[in-house]
């Protein structure tokens, strides 16, 4: 069994932002890879996993930014950690476990959040994430970025 890593670390950025009160991002961040606004899915070889069928894929999701950020995942994944704390384990386990999270269920993750995912690669072909950014304050929608994990 192979194990890969993803990191996806999300930021919005605002370059006509002068002050904090006035965040209006229109660029997105995924690990470094920029989207504007309104443009096609992000298809970067900087994204792609390398997995065949049978693998289990460990994606970490750093949340680096100021919104609020909504994931969906194309395939079944568990939660196995949050902020740096592995789920069900000790000294912890009586208080925490793994979420099942079911293909298309969609989470959220505010500033400075840390989730840990694990995903069995099942049929060749990619995974579909959707990734939308909301304002932190009156939940209106900035952006939704679509990539892949290959």
């Amino acid at each position: 069994m192979t194990i890969a890593e993803a990191i996806l670390t999300t930021q919005a950025l605002s370059p006509k932002d002068g002050i904090f009160n006035d965040f209006r991002p229109e660029v997105f961040l995924i690990s470094g890879i920029p989207a504007v606004v309104g443009t096609k899915a992000i298809a970067d070889p900087r994204l792609e996993i390398n997995a065949k069928q049978g693998d289990t894929i460990l994606v970490r999701i750093v949340h680096a930014g100021y919104t609020t950020q909504r994931f969906t995942f194309g395939v079944n994944a568990t939660i196995v950690g949050m902020d740096g704390r592995p789920l069900g384990v000790p000294p912890y386990e009586a208080y925490s476990r793994p979420v099942s999270l079911p293909a298309n269920t969609p989470f959220l993750l505010t500033s400075g959040m840390r989730h840990d995912l694990i995903i069995k690669a099942g049929k060749s072909g990619s995974i579909p994430v959707t990734i939308e950014f909301f304002d932190w304050v009156h939940g209106t929608k900035y952006a939704t970025i679509q990539t892949k994990i290959m």
